[in-house]
């Protein structure tokens, strides 16, 4: 088993979105778009809405996220 000196690494919820989000972007992959796009719907609640605003790495990120968050507030 694990000792006291053991940790196990977790990605967040908000970096998934943001990796899936990329790849659909990216490869134009409707799956995944669709697939992150009900992984946000169906944490948005407990997302961090702050830290996705401010990790996009390119324009149309921003936008899809922008639009995704308008649906919600």
């Amino acid at each position: 088993m694990f000792n006291d000196d053991s940790y196990i690494y977790l990605i967040s919820v908000e970096d998934i979105i943001l990796d899936r989000l990329r790849a659909g972007i990216h490869w134009k992959s409707e799956d995944d778009l669709l697939w992150v796009f009900n992984n946000f719907s169906r944490n948005y609640q407990e997302l961090d809405i702050s830290y996705l605003k401010e990790n996009p790495e390119v324009k149309l990120e921003e936008q899809v996220l922008d639009e995704w968050i308008k649906q919600f507030i």
